[in-house]
C-alpha cells in the first residue's frame, strides 16, 4: 500500500467490488459472490460497553448471518451484550474479551485475539467477513490483511454515528473520527500494521 492510500475511506468504506444488498429493509455493502469461512464482529470506539452504536452492530451481525448462514462468528463481548436476551444466533459463537476487561483493546489486539481463538477452535480463517462500523472498515481490513486474514466487509450502507452523549468523543461525528483516524493510520503505517 502506498503511503497516501492510508487516507482513503476515512469516514465510510467504498469499494467498486462491493454491492448494496437489502435484508428486511436494511441496506448493507458487501461482496455478493463471497463465501466467507467465518464472521468477525467488532465494536466501535473505546470502552464500548453498552454504547449507542453496538445495537446497530448486533443487528448487522444478525443480518450477516441471514446472508451467510452457518458460519462461525467471533464477536467482541460488548456487541454480544447488545443482543436482547431472547435473540438467537447460530451455535458457533465465540466471544472475544469479557465484561470485566478494564482497558479497551485496539483493533489489532482484537484481531490477534480472534486469530488465537480461531486457531484454538480449529476454525478456517482464510476468508473472513468483517462486520464493523463503515468508518472503521478500511483500517480493520488492512490490519487483517497484514495478519493473514484477507477478507471483505459486511457493513451498513448508510453511515450512522453514535449519540453525542456517549463517553468516547471521537466516535460522535465524522469530523472528530477523521481527525483521530488520520493519526491512528499514520501510527499503524509506521509500525507496519497496515
Amino acid at each position: 500500500m502506498k503511503f497516501l492510500e492510508i487516507f482513503d475511506n476515512l469516514t465510510d468504506y467504498n469499494s467498486p467490488i462491493l454491492n448494496i444488498i437489502n435484508i428486511e429493509g436494511r441496506k448493507y455493502k458487501t461482496k455478493l459472490d463471497y463465501k466467507p469461512s467465518l464472521s468477525l464482529g467488532f465494536s466501535f470506539g473505546e470502552n464500548n460497553h453498552n454504547t449507542k452504536y453496538n445495537p446497530t452492530l448486533a443487528q448487522t451481525i444478525k443480518d450477516a448471518e441471514i446472508k451467510f448462514s452457518k458460519i462461525p462468528i467471533l464477536l467482541q463481548y460488548e456487541v454480544w451484550e447488545s443482543f436482547k436476551k431472547d435473540e438467537k444466533l447460530g451455535n458457533n459463537i465465540y466471544l472475544v474479551g469479557d465484561k470485566y476487561e478494564v482497558c479497551p483493546k485496539g483493533t489489532k489486539e482484537v484481531l490477534e485475539m480472534m486469530i488465537e481463538i480461531a486457531d484454538k477452535e480449529g476454525l478456517i480463517k482464510k476468508s473472513p467477513l468483517y462486520t464493523t462500523h463503515p468508518a472503521q472498515a478500511f483500517r480493520t481490513l488492512e490490519i487483517g490483511k497484514k495478519l493473514g486474514l484477507e477478507g471483505y466487509p459486511f457493513i451498513k450502507a448508510d453511515v450512522q454515528w453514535p449519540s453525542k452523549n456517549i463517553h468516547t468523543s471521537f466516535v460522535r461525528s465524522p469530523k472528530k473520527w477523521a481527525k483521530r483516524e488520520i493519526m491512528v493510520r499514520v501510527h499503524h503505517k509506521l509500525k507496519g500494521w497496515i
